[in-house]
């Protein structure tokens, strides 16, 4: 079956928009990619960083494994949360704003939205949750089961 346009990403492929991303990010999405001893990280980004917006891991339990229910407990409601998390045996990158973020504070960070996601690699697809965390559970299951 043909398809229009290029599949591998173009020239522009392993570019992350100007985002510096923290040593520990690539270590913890390796080892979310490589052991089952984790199922999701949780990123924050610093959107005021210099030169460059910086994503890290998130100070307060990065990194997580267990149900749904406890994925869903980790979020938090006065951040944008970005996420790695294994769905369905694929790695998916994950934003959702809680429902407590400003609107100027979430705009500045969902205009980097895809360079934070290209900056976890070789990762299936994206789930957007834009509305908040409420939707979280139902966009995630979709993709199977966590872990």
């Amino acid at each position: 079956m043909a398809t229009s346009g290029r599949q591998d990403g173009g020239p522009q492929a392993g570019l992350s928009a100007g985002i510096q991303v923290d040593e520990a990010v690539t270590t913890a999405w390796d080892q979310l990619r490589n052991t089952s001893e984790v199922s999701w990280i949780f990123l924050t980004l610093d959107p005021k960083a210099k030169p460059h917006p910086t994503l890290k891991l998130r100070e307060e339990a990065p990194t997580g494994t267990g149900s749904i229910d406890d994925f869903i407990a980790s979020f938090k409601s006065d951040q944008v949360n970005w996420v790695g998390v294994k769905v369905g045996g694929k790695f998916y990158g994950l934003v959702c704003p809680g429902e407590d973020v400003g609107g100027m504070a979430k705009s500045k960070q969902m205009m980097v939205k895809n360079g934070v996601m290209n900056s976890l690699e070789g990762k299936s697809g994206e789930i957007s949750c834009e509305n908040g965390i409420s939707e979280v559970k139902e966009k995630v299951s979709a993709h199977g089961e966590i872990g």
